[in-house]
């Protein structure tokens, strides 16, 4: 059984079809073991203007946001509570989707990423695919996708500067767009 990282972007939360949105992207993998991730939305948002607000490093900054996405999993784990957290790949249930306890993760597998808007949840879910040896990792957008390069998703604003780099060594990177939910996906190779 192949492993897909699936991860949500943070503005889906903002709508009450996420639940929905989440169930009919599982469908699409009925015979794969799922970890997924989800962005950080308007928790990352808030951390977005304390920055300046506060004179915040981007350092600082960079940590506040992936302490926030403790929130977006939070919601996650009240929504399917099925969900096991896990933060490395020993974690993985047997037979239960999990839920990348992304703060942890980062913790013990992100040190050396920068520590900068740089990385968002987009590179968190490629390095997850990367060290958890996910077969594809899926990205579940509210924009428009096609297929391209990861650099040119990256040069678009779809994914994070550091995203192309994070996503080597995973075979298969999908992008889809939700607002299109019978669409395929979008294959974003190297």
């Amino acid at each position: 059984m192949n492993l897909v990282v699936v991860k949500f972007g943070g503005s889906l939360v903002r709508t009450p079809a996420f639940p929905a949105v989440v169930s009919a992207v599982w469908n699409r993998f009925p015979q794969e073991r799922i970890v997924n991730v989800v962005g950080g939305g308007e928790a990352a948002d808030i951390v977005r203007a304390w920055q300046p607000r506060f004179s915040l490093s981007d350092s600082a900054a960079h940590w506040l946001a992936v302490d926030s996405l403790r929130l977006t999993h939070a919601l996650m784990r009240c929504l399917f509570p099925r969900l096991v957290p896990v933060a490395a790949p020993v974690d993985l249930p047997e037979n239960a989707p999990a839920l990348l306890d992304a703060g942890e993760f980062m913790h013990r597998a992100g040190r050396d990423l920068p520590e900068s808007w740089s990385v968002t949840s987009d590179t968190i879910a490629a390095r997850c695919a990367v060290q958890f040896g996910a077969a594809r990792l899926v990205l579940v957008k509210s924009a428009a996708v096609a297929t391209m390069s990861r650099r040119e998703a990256a040069a678009r604003g779809l994914v994070d500067p550091c995203f192309p780099e994070a996503a080597r060594g995973v075979p298969q990177v999908w992008a889809l767009d939700m607002r299109e939910p019978g669409a395929p996906p979008a294959c974003w190779h190297e």
